[in-house]
Order: structure tokens, then sequence, then C-alpha cells
């Protein structure tokens, strides 16, 4: 698939077809059941149909959501997960950017909400329409919140089998990154065992306070190692800050999750 095609919209893709979306969204929460009654009745999927053939630049589908004015956050890909669009609010919670436009979305990171979202993909892939959940995750400021999400398969298309529509919004901010409810914690606990035993001594150095230099001479490694380690760590389980490790340990600590 290209996109360097620089047509811009004509009137062509303004004449339109509408998304023609299933009706039986009744699970998920009232906002979202909005959005879609708006992209039903306003959402126009020539400019769909335009950026999977390549004859639309990809942000006049960016261009289309914005002026929609969404409550969620939107996104559109193909069903072999190349983003084709999304609005102003799915670019600063998802931090999508132009440069994504026409690849491959990354999976998302190990742990509960990377399983949530694959197995709403399959769902989609073996031939229903929707599938919605709510998870939680941190928002740009790092804050958290309870998210509802819903998934949705456009068809219609020639060159792909299907386009999914995502659309999702915060419904509940958390006290803090502690009031993340147990499965959280529990997927934390699996992306924790699945460090090797070097990486999880580094872990229980942080959580007491040693220095690196201190960690370093306790496991054996020089201290830019020990540096490396770390930042795959942090990766690992999408931490941005050292004292998120000593957190979650405790955390473990104090649920009896922490293995002897």
């Amino acid at each position: 698939m290209s996109f360097s095609k620089p047509t811009a919209v004509s009137s062509l893709y303004r004449t339109t077809r509408l998304i023609e979306l299933p009706e039986n969204v009744a699970l998920c929460d009232e906002e979202l059941r909005q959005d879609v009654g708006v992209l039903r009745e306003r959402g126009e999927f020539d400019i769909f149909q335009g950026c999977v053939d390549g004859d639309v630049v990809p942000e006049s589908l960016n261009d289309h959501l914005d002026a929609l004015r969404l409550k969620a956050s939107v996104s559109v890909s193909t069903n072999d997960r190349v983003l084709l669009g999304y609005n102003a609010s799915a670019a600063r919670n998802y931090s999508l950017e132009p440069l994504m436009l026409g690849r491959r979305l990354p999976r998302l990171q190990s742990g509960s909400i990377r399983q949530l979202d694959e197995t709403a993909d399959k769902v989609l892939l073996g031939g229903a329409r929707i599938a919605w959940f709510e998870h939680d995750w941190p928002s740009p400021d790092g804050s958290w919140h309870r998210w509802s999400t819903l998934k949705m398969a456009i068809f219609g298309f020639q060159k792909v089998a299907f386009c999914l529509l995502s659309l999702s919004r915060p419904v509940m901010r958390l006290a803090n990154e502690s009031a993340a409810p147990g499965r959280l914690l529990n997927e934390q606990l699996v992306v924790y065992q699945q460090l090797d035993e070097i990486d999880r001594q580094i872990c229980q150095g942080i959580a007491v306070g040693d220095s690196t230099g201190e960690i370093a001479a306790s496991v054996g490694l020089t201290r830019r190692s020990i540096e490396v380690r770390r930042a795959k760590i942090l990766e690992h389980f999408g931490f941005s800050r050292q004292v998120q490790i000593v957190r979650l340990l405790v955390r473990l600590e104090e649920n009896g999750l922490l293995p002897d």
C-alpha cells in the first residue's frame, strides 16, 4: 500500500456514501453510542475508501474525523493494523504521528491490555462486527483512567478485508497508579516473572536503594551493563521512571506476590 500520491480530497469524496455501522452497540457507554451515531450520519465512507486505495492523502481522513467533533479518541486501521487515520484526541492519547500513517501499528506491550487488544482483533477477524471492553491505562499526563473502548469492523473495500474503527474514551479517573485494579498488578507480575534472574536482582537492588555501582558489584556486571539493562527493564514494563519499579515491588510484596 502506498500513500505517495499527492492527490487532494476531490468532490468525488464529498458526495458521499455514509459509513454503514452495526446497530447493536447497546453494551458500550452512552457517549460512545453518540459518537457512533455521528459517524453513521456524517462519516464519509468514500474518504476511508480513498485512503485504502491511495487516491486520497491520509491527512484528509484525519481532518474529516476532527471535523466530526467526536468525544472519543478515534483511529482507523486496516485489518492488518496499517494506520489510515486518527483524530486530534487520539494523537494526544496514543502518541500517533503523521509519519505513522500507512505503517503497521506496533503491538501494545505485554500483559492484560495487549491480550484484550489482540482478543478484540481476533473476534473481528473471525467475523464479528463489534468488540467492546474496558481497561485501565495512563493518560499522557501520567494520571490513570478507566477507558471504554469500542472496536468496529467497516466492510465494503476491495483491497482490504475491512477497516477497523476504534473509539476510546476515559470514563473514570483513578486516584493514582496504585488505584489500578488487581488485574493490572497481576499483569505487571507476569511481566516481572518474564525477567531473567539478573534483571530481577537489579529490580530488587533498585527497590532497596542500592546505587548502580552496588548493583553492578552484586551481580558481577559493569555499571554500563546495569544502566543498559535498567533501561530495557523500564521499557519492558512501560515505565518512564525508576521509582515506578520501587512502587511495583512494594505492591507485589504487600500482596504476597513477590517470590522469596
